[in-house]
């Protein structure tokens, strides 16, 4: 995506704040489709006014949403562009791969703002995290493929609470 065409083109709506929610695992064959497409609603929100994105530290989707928050932070120089992430527990990398918690750890250290909503991973800690991400959101952009789990959860959570949605799977063209 080129940054600079868009140097004048700010669109500011009102909105500050996204939150990001998706699934661990996307398919190989729609993840280069969903990196692209999550890059272009984020440059697109932040057009609008968005500064502050929240994501929930999990493997796949949310570890994309937020390299590609930091990438768009390190494009652009805003420093007003802020990667807040919202964990269920300091020990949410238990069951993660050597290579996941390196990846991990790196967003972590570009993060702006770090908060645990538990001392350990729960079931309900997970849920408490979701909520979290969702509450004073604008918008909500997500990957959700299924009617069943946390990510599913999450996007209820968005359109009960009047929050924009942007499901990223709507757009992708699965074969």
């Amino acid at each position: 995506m080129n940054f600079d065409a868009f140097e004048n083109d700010e669109i500011e709506d009102g909105i500050t704040t996204v939150c990001f929610t998706g699934h661990r695992s996307i398919p190989e064959n729609v993840r280069p489709a969903v990196s692209e497409l999550l890059s272009e609603v984020i440059w697109g929100l932040y057009l609008r006014g968005a500064r502050i994105f929240k994501a929930g530290g999990a493997i796949g989707f949310d570890t994309m949403a937020a390299q590609a928050v930091i990438d768009l932070r390190s494009k652009t120089g805003d420093r007003s562009v802020k990667l807040n992430l919202c964990l269920p527990a300091p020990d949410q990398t238990k069951k993660f791969s050597r290579f996941d918690k390196i990846i991990y750890d790196l967003v972590r250290e570009n993060s702006d703002c770090v908060t645990y909503v538990s001392k350990y991973s729960t079931t309900e800690s997970y849920y408490e995290r979701n909520r979290r991400l969702v509450q004073n959101s604008d918008v909500c952009v997500a990957y959700c493929t299924k009617q069943r789990g946390g990510t599913y959860y999450t996007c209820k959570q968005a359109l009960l609470g009047g929050v924009e949605f942007i499901n990223l799977a709507d757009f992708i063209v699965f074969e």
